[in-house]
């Protein structure tokens, strides 16, 4: 039988339980906001708490539970793949962490992935030349800002034909979402990881929230490290 996710109110409530602080209405208890923070900021780290347990400082990783798939859309937004119409520019989603792939959904084909085209002198040159048509690679240009938003962006060889959306499909892995909701938990909003590990996240913020001489935050924060030994056996490494 699956095991059900927590839910966001449900998991302050146990943060509260386990630092004495049941109550969040007392003026010396913690803010909903302050918990939320500490809670979004552990699971954001995870990737970097694995790199230093692994001593691989020179790695890129993530987890299978945020692989994901975006299609591209012409509509602009936080999380989506943007192209327009006769655009030969693409943003990717501004939540991002690694592409594995862009796969054209038209012409049925893979676009190559390429960080820098001069490197690439001979392919360069021939998609340079080519008249518009079909994409056959997506050149990485860097960071942008784009509808207020700051993404990835690429530029789409050879150049697009006027009036012509592509359409695409990007596969990868996702930053880790963070809760929204801050000073009210929401009862509908859970934490952006696999549910065996919620009590690793909880444990890492008690650890965080209790005073760092206090024996209780040494025991809170060996069964988080504990937990996150565990996690990182399915590590994917880029």
């Amino acid at each position: 039988m699956a095991t059900s996710r927590t839910a966001a109110d449900a998991v302050t409530t146990e943060v509260r339980r386990i630092v004495g602080q049941t109550d969040s209405n007392l003026s010396d208890s913690l803010p909903n906001t302050r918990i939320i923070d500490i809670l979004n900021r552990f699971v954001q780290s995870i990737p970097h708490r694995v790199i230093d347990l692994r001593a691989a400082h020179e790695a890129h990783l993530s987890f299978p539970m945020w692989h994901t798939t975006w299609s591209s859309t012409a509509s602009s937004g936080a999380g989506n793949l943007l192209i327009a119409a006769g655009s030969s520019t693409i943003d990717f989603p501004d939540n991002l962490d690694h592409m594995e792939s862009l796969y054209d959904t038209t012409y049925l084909r893979e676009v190559e992935i390429v960080k820098n085209l001069d490197g690439r002198y001979s392919l360069g040159r021939k998609l340079r030349e080519k008249t518009k048509g079909p994409a056959e690679a997506v050149e990485l240009t860097g960071m942008a800002t784009s509808n207020s938003v700051w993404v990835m962006q690429g530029t789409l060889w050879p150049s697009t034909p006027a009036g012509f959306t592509p359409t695409f499909r990007l596969k990868g892995y996702r930053k880790p979402a963070i809760l929204t909701s801050q000073s009210s938990p929401s009862s509908s909003e859970y934490l952006d990881i696999d549910v065996e590990y919620e009590e690793m996240v909880i444990h890492g913020t008690v650890a965080e929230i209790l005073l760092p001489d206090d024996a209780m935050a040494q025991i809170y924060r060996s069964e988080a490290e504990k937990a996150l030994s565990q996690l990182a056996k399915s590590a994917v490494v880029f």
